[in-house]
């Protein structure tokens, strides 16, 4: 019967026209019934189908917005990128612009000591002469080394601070440096330095404070046998690597960063 099938499907059986005539008054209740819940069962599908519809409408606009946002945010950082990559740059150039300022206010201040020598290790009954028999003290000790140097071609001769060594200014620039690359022979008159009590003294390029403590710095690297050769002359000082090796300029902390390394350097001037 109807009424048996109806009792044994877990689903409800539309029936035809002819079928429900069939049911009995408890029976068609109880269709009724079934065909009620399955009719509330869809509509509540229809509405949860509508409801993940809606729900996928608003991720889908979320989606969308976060893309869009993170589209802006990427943009944003191509423009910080870009803006810091710009600010690097321009910081590199500073620098740059920095240290070439910074060599030339050295070399101006070299400059300025062009005509000067500093005579280190003056015996001491020397350094308590007047001005002039001081110079006059000088001018016969450097021409010990070959080159003719009399009292008056010394423009102005003093004791530096340390009380041990005289700087004097010459008159002539091209007598200064005579006197450096003849300095040399000194090693050859010992007798004669002797004689006279300046044997141990030495004949010094003046340097400014700042090629003082770069000089300083190469002179100890050489020492540690990280450089092969180190020298001051006419204004300029000058680094070999090897003995082969081709000469470098030095005129700023920056170029013995590059040549011995940043930590040794601040190492030896700190």
């Amino acid at each position: 019967m109807a009424a048996d099938n109806l009792s044994q499907e877990e689903h409800v059986n539309i029936l035809n026209e002819e079928s429900i005539r069939q049911l009995d008054h408890d029976d068609l209740i109880q269709y009724a019934l079934k065909i009620t819940n399955a009719a509330s069962q869809v509509l509540q599908l229809m509405d949860t189908i509508t409801k993940m519809k809606e729900d996928q409408e608003i991720a889908a606009r979320e989606r969308d917005t976060l893309k869009e946002d993170l589209e802006k945010v990427m943009s944003e950082l191509a423009i910080s990128k870009n803006t810091t990559t710009l600010l690097k740059s321009e910081l590199v150039s500073f620098e740059d612009r920095m240290v070439k300022q910074e060599k030339d206010t050295l070399n101006n201040g070299q400059y300025l000591r062009r005509r000067q020598l500093e005579i280190v290790n003056v015996p001491a009954n020397d350094l308590k002469l007047e001005v002039p028999q001081l110079k006059k003290k000088m001018a016969d000790f450097l021409s010990v080394t070959g080159v003719k140097v009399v009292w008056n071609d010394i423009d102005k001769c003093h004791l530096m601070k340390n009380n041990k060594t005289v700087i004097m200014e010459l008159k002539v620039r091209e007598k200064r440096d005579s006197i450096l690359r003849a300095r040399k022979e000194l090693k050859d008159k010992t007798a004669k330095l002797k004689e006279i009590k300046y044997d141990k003294t030495i004949i010094s390029e003046s340097l400014c404070p700042e090629y003082s403590r770069l000089f300083y710095v190469c002179r100890q690297a050489k020492r540690d046998k990280i450089i092969a050769e180190t020298w001051f002359f006419n204004g300029r000082l000058f680094v070999k690597k090897t003995i082969d090796g081709e000469r470098v300029l030095v005129s700023h902390l920056y170029d013995l960063y590059d040549l011995l390394g940043q930590d040794y350097v601040l190492g030896k001037i700190n």
